[in-house]
């Protein structure tokens, strides 16, 4: 299965990737639902959307549709149209307008990747560390918000309905541009700001606590790390993920992962590995630690030293869950 960017540079070139996509027809979907991949047809969720002559939507899994996204809630064209992450119109006067829509939460990966393979050309999607997207467009940068418009049918099924918009919130951006000058993006809706990630507080009392097995697992894990090799071993890894997913089951704990990089270990288990040279996990938490630590024997400079260490205290705090409650 591959992808493909598309990255249209104008309506034309929408319109005209529309007309020469066949429709799918297959057992789940008619010549009436219009089906028309932007890319791979086995990635049929990710298709143009015909809302008028003059409008086009390129959808993704969340846009809904005949795709079904919503379960047995189907959403209509005009749902389609306002949930749509790229909304290409053209307007009367000859002017161009495209309407950029992020998704409902923070880390949605796939619509993200959409975004960045479909962006129209002279704008950049930027996805930051920090749960923050924008758009770029010369030397002006918009925040992307996330947002909470909900299909109306969808709105009234669910029970909860906090943080639910009944149809269309105003989350989103648009840029217009004239014919004569394609170059020229000019971003006319959408001011929002980024709110800042909450930082968590470390509960410095408790970090106290286990202050000497802090210091003593760091002095074993710098002695023990110039060991390894710089190649990634997926096998030890694996075997490494087994030996914890059974401890945890005979602990009688449920493993939070299934990958090696984002296992979590329940807090106290976590703060008796740090305390015990021979406890059965301490090999995987110094493999979580190199995960996430500049390569030890890279360190030259006293600033490559602070560095790490402060590496190495992210680490510690977050694996032992060092932070405060509230």
């Amino acid at each position: 299965m591959s992808l493909n960017w598309t990255n249209f540079g104008s309506f034309d070139e929408v319109e005209a990737w529309y007309d020469k996509t066949k429709p799918i027809i297959s057992s789940r979907f008619t010549r009436e639902n219009d089906i028309r991949p932007i890319g791979d047809r086995r990635r049929y969720y990710e298709r143009i959307v015909r809302v008028s002559p003059n409008c086009y939507a390129l959808a993704d899994w969340f846009t809904g549709g005949p795709t079904r996204h919503y379960g047995k809630t189907d959403t209509t064209l005009e749902e389609q149209a306002m949930l749509a992450p790229i909304l290409w119109e053209r307007h009367a006067d000859g002017t161009e307008t495209v309407r950029i829509r992020n998704a409902t939460h923070t880390f949605a990966t796939n619509r993200y990747m959409f975004l960045g393979r479909h962006t129209p050309a002279k704008m950049q999607f930027q996805q930051t560390r920090v749960g923050v997207q924008f758009i770029n467009v010369g030397s002006s940068k918009h925040v992307l918000p996330q947002h909470k418009s909900t299909p109306r049918a969808l709105y009234e099924q669910r029970s909860d309905k906090t943080g639910l918009v009944c149809g269309c919130d105003g989350r989103y951006l648009v840029f217009r541009r004239d014919a004569t000058k394609p170059d020229l993006w000019v971003h006319t809706y959408g001011e929002f700001h980024a709110r800042p990630p909450s930082r968590p507080y470390v509960d410095r009392e408790l970090k106290a606590e286990h202050k000497q097995d802090v210091a003593e697992f760091y002095t074993w894990a710098c002695a023990i790390l110039p060991m390894f090799g710089t190649v990634r071993d997926w096998a030890a890894e694996k075997e490494l993920l087994d030996t914890v997913n059974t401890y945890l089951k005979d602990a009688g704990e449920k493993p939070s992962r299934r990958f090696l990089w984002n296992q979590l270990l329940p807090a106290p288990i976590a703060r008796a590995v740090l305390a015990d040279l021979d406890h059965p996990l301490r090999m995987f938490a110094l493999q979580q630690m190199r995960l996430r630590c500049d390569w030890i024997t890279d360190i030259e400079t006293e600033a490559d030293q602070k560095r790490f260490r402060a590496q190495f205290t992210r680490w510690v705090n977050c694996f032992a869950n060092f932070y405060k409650e509230d």
